[in-house]
């Protein structure tokens, strides 16, 4: 028998990812928050893109075009 168990996922900031969050204009740092929350809700749906040398571990995610 399969099980499916629904995860809660949540995002936290650093506070230099803080300050650079507030440093942003009020839209651009809207579509950034909006795309977290989106990214947090349909987590299943994201296709990760890894990232390489001192980053291998780590993954890009884009907001816009």
């Amino acid at each position: 028998m399969a099980c499916m168990v629904a995860l809660d996922w949540k995002f936290a900031f650093t506070s230099a990812g803080e300050r650079d969050l507030r440093a942003l204009d009020v839209p651009i740092r809207k579509r950034v928050v909006e795309k977290l929350e989106w990214f947090r809700d349909n987590f299943s749906l994201v296709i990760l893109e890894s990232l390489g040398s001192e980053w291998r571990g780590y993954f890009k995610l884009r907001v816009g075009d």
